[in-house]
């Protein structure tokens, strides 16, 4: 199931679709690192893997207001 949702990246939140999690890692200087992130659709229907920590979960009636 996709759900809207807002991303706050450093300067700018963007309205996406949520579509599912994922994992994603992180080389390190003693092994690789796992973390868990979330799969996003841009509003032009690009998708990208972002950290979950900076996804906000809106209602529809919420992301149709903002535009």
């Amino acid at each position: 199931m996709t759900r809207p949702v807002i991303v706050h990246l450093k300067d700018v939140s963007r309205k996406g679709i949520f579509h599912e999690f994922g994992v994603d890692f992180e080389e390190l200087t003693d092994g690789v690192g796992n973390y868990t992130i979330a799969i996003i659709e841009w509003e032009d229907g690009i998708l990208e893997g972002v950290p979950v920590h900076k996804v906000q979960f809106v209602t529809p009636t919420t992301v149709e207001a903002d535009r």
